[in-house]
């Protein structure tokens, strides 16, 4: 997954989610078009909204400036009639 792509049309295949400490990290596999693309976001603080990513026809990674998200670093987005936004440390 590369930041500031926008894919459309996705199936998301598969989501996997793990506990690691006061964090977890989230395994995404998805297609979109006849393009694979996996990604594996960690330290996600809050997961209330993963699920949504299930959803989605769009998803797009940002990382924000500095000082506009109360936490992480990157903004996963994902679209499906409205806007789930996902914030994390890191990506791998």
């Amino acid at each position: 997954m590369e930041l500031n792509q926008t894919y459309k049309k996705i199936i998301v295949d598969k989501l996997y989610i793990n506990r690691v400490g006061d964090s977890f990290n989230a395994t995404l596999e998805f297609r979109s078009g006849d393009e694979k693309i996996s990604a594996k976001l960690l330290e996600v603080q809050d997961i209330e909204n993963l699920g949504e990513i299930l959803c989605a026809h769009t998803l797009w990674l940002e990382k924000p400036d500095d000082g506009k998200l109360k936490y992480g670093v990157y903004v996963l987005s994902a679209l499906h009639g409205y806007l789930t936004e996902i914030a994390f440390n890191s990506l791998s």
